[in-house]
């Protein structure tokens, strides 16, 4: 620990606290975005997180790489 980092157990204003963890399963949302001049790319995100949490709780890739769930049981 140095002079300036805050007491263990304390935040600074710039850091959230941390969600709980869960006990089930984290429900899932994709947005698709369509591009003219490069491959489609959806984005798969947890549906109810924080504002904060969506920059660094994604997942991105180009669409046509994404299966249909029932094609992969």
């Amino acid at each position: 620990m140095t002079a300036t980092d805050p007491p263990t157990g304390e935040r600074t204003p710039e850091q959230p606290a941390a969600e709980p963890a869960l006990s089930s399963p984290t429900e899932l949302a994709s947005t698709v975005v369509r591009n003219d001049a490069a491959p489609d790319r959806r984005t798969v995100h947890p549906r109810h997180c924080h504002e904060w949490a969506r920059l660094t709780a994604w997942l991105s890739a180009d669409d046509e790489v994404f299966l249909p769930l029932d094609e992969c049981r």
